[in-house]
């Protein structure tokens, strides 16, 4: 997928990291700009991540209501030790609804 961002030409790739090895896992995560998940294991890949890519993390509604300042705060931690940009966004979502 692509998407045009200030007139350059940007790619979109959403993988689903249950239906990858270990190994290509690591590799989609080495070579992103921008991670972008859902609160949860996926997001434990940020130390492999590159020094300058950015993390956005997103919250169903669900986890920002009934715990704005407890495990959520894990991801933001994580990219705040590996020095990496870090943004939460809380969706419109229930947990597990949400699918690549």
């Amino acid at each position: 997928r692509s998407l045009q961002v200030a007139e350059r030409p940007v790619e979109v790739n959403v993988v689903d990291f249950a239906t990858l090895s270990i190994v290509q896992q690591l590799k989609h995560v080495r070579q992103c700009h921008v991670m972008i998940g859902m609160h949860g294991a996926a997001l434990g890949f940020i130390p492999f991540t590159s020094p300058n890519t950015g993390i956005v993390e997103l919250l169903p509604q669900a986890y920002a209501r009934h715990n704005p300042h407890s495990v959520n705060n894990i991801f933001r931690n994580l990219a705040g030790w590996f020095l990496r940009g870090y943004k939460s966004v809380i969706v419109a979502v229930e947990a597990g609804q949400v699918s690549p």
